[in-house]
């Protein structure tokens, strides 16, 4: 219904809209700003029955668009791309504001099995369609990019090469499962936030991407915000590392000199430590080292590189990190959750150091702190 909707529609001045907004929003089923009490079913026959009411309907039909490629969608997604590639003034073009991309793989269900020879027809719409369907899009402001496990590169470098030319794409969500090449993030100039989701199977290591050939590269922006959720083991709820201003390209090996080079414009960082929860006893920072960075080595990398934070939320103390707040002054905003004291390092030897030196270098600068400690004792 979609495409059809897409195809059907032409830009008039339609005299029914001259009428009081209250009557339209009466023939619409509109009650409020942003409810509906008719589906969007009805809303879209509504819309194939009166181009003219169409024309007030189109931002709530087409706010939202989905390409997807499987062998069960063949019949519709190569017309829909087809119209959205080749129609100058498709309602889409200027109404949809959030798009959704996933399997690109005519050949394949979602859970990648083959159900015999590729469509031809959609293989054929996909390579010819693809590139110029998306950046036909030229209101989206968020994109949901989740990829199919059978996706082709030309496929995926056809969606990122289209993504550049977006003029209003602010938001990317990204699962990273099924990536195959490094993605071009550079090139997204107006991009505001990137949220990568991603499967941390091993809790020792703290690092955004998990792969050797993904790498993050992302544009010196102050406006940036980058979020990256994972799940530190299947059975643990997803939580969000929220980096601020934050240029990164990965952060895997023992204080990796390309996590480093990014983080020259960084001011706020939270770190929350995936590798235990609360209350149970892990490996030793020692052994964790060996798997990825440990914090030592972050506090250490941003403690020689000289980059020094306005705002700091963590919830492991380790000693580096004392360090790190000793080497300089004008931190304004600091919130501690006291834990995961490893390898001898006592809460109480912890406490003494930290209101110390790292905590007078800040007093007269922080407006805002925050220690939050799990257990206070009897």
């Amino acid at each position: 219904m979609i495409t059809t909707l897409i195809q059907s529609h032409v830009r008039t001045q339609p005299p029914l809209l001259s009428l009081p907004p209250e009557l339209i929003e009466a023939i619409t089923g509109r009650t409020r700003p942003g409810e509906y009490p008719l589906s969007i079913n009805a809303v879209k026959d509504l819309c194939l029955s009166c181009k003219q009411l169409g024309e007030c309907l189109n931002s709530r039909v087409f706010c939202k668009l989905t390409i997807s490629f499987t062998r069960t969608s063949y019949e519709n997604e190569p017309f829909k791309i087809r119209i959205l590639a080749t129609k100058k003034c498709h309602a889409a073009s200027s109404e949809t504001r959030t798009l959704k991309i996933t399997s690109l793989s005519p050949a394949y269900e979602v859970n990648g099995e083959s159900e015999g020879l590729p469509r031809v027809t959609s293989e054929e719409a996909l390579k010819r369609y693809l590139f110029k369907a998306i950046a036909a899009l030229r209101s989206v402001q968020s994109v949901e990019w989740t990829p199919g496990e059978k996706d082709s590169e030309w496929a995926q470098k056809d969606v990122m090469n289209a993504l550049k030319t977006l003029p209003k794409l602010r938001v990317l969500i990204l699962d990273t499962a099924h990536f195959k090449f490094p993605l071009p993030f550079h090139d997204l100039s107006n991009i505001q936030e990137i949220s990568v989701r991603i499967q941390v199977t091993n809790m020792a290591q703290i690092y955004l991407i998990n792969s050797p050939n993904w790498s993050l590269g992302v544009p010196r922006s102050p406006l940036l915000t980058l979020k990256a959720t994972h799940k530190a083991n299947w059975h643990e709820p997803e939580s969000s590392l929220d980096l601020q201003a934050l240029p990164i390209k990965v952060f895997s090996s023992p204080a990796a000199p390309s996590f480093v080079e990014h983080l020259t414009s960084l001011s706020l960082m939270a770190i929350r430590d995936p590798r235990v929860p609360w209350g149970t006893n892990g490996a030793s920072e020692a052994e964790r080292s060996e798997y990825g960075s440990s914090l030592d080595d972050i506090w250490k990398a941003l403690k020689l590189s000289r980059i020094y934070l306005q705002e700091l939320t963590l919830d492991a103390v380790v000693p580096s990190v004392l360090e790190y707040l000793a080497s300089y002054s004008g931190l304004k905003k600091l919130c501690i959750t006291p834990g995961n004291f490893q390898d001898g390092n006592s809460p109480d030897s912890m406490a003494r150091q930290f209101f110390s030196t790292p905590f007078m270098n800040h007093v007269q600068s922080l407006e805002h702190l925050s220690i939050s400690p799990i257990y206070e004792g009897s």
